[in-house]
């Protein structure tokens, strides 16, 4: 689970602090973010030395417990 405030790893041996989590719809505006509707579900918005950047993610069904 992540949360905004958290630091995370983005790549290897580079971190940054979670700004802002989008879940997103396929093709439609998110908190004024354009999705193009090429599959993934969530963007984070992470802030480094260097600024803000996006990255996305996509989401990964859940699997029900066997019986």
């Amino acid at each position: 689970m992540v949360k905004v405030g958290d630091v995370v790893e983005y790549a290897e041996g580079l971190r940054a602090s979670v700004e802002n989590i989008y879940l997103i719809s396929s093709g439609e505006f998110v908190n004024e973010k354009r999705y193009n509707g090429n599959g993934y579900d969530i963007m984070l918005m992470l802030n480094d030395s260097m600024g803000n950047f996006n990255i996305c993610f996509r989401d990964k069904p859940r699997m029900s417990p066997r019986k």
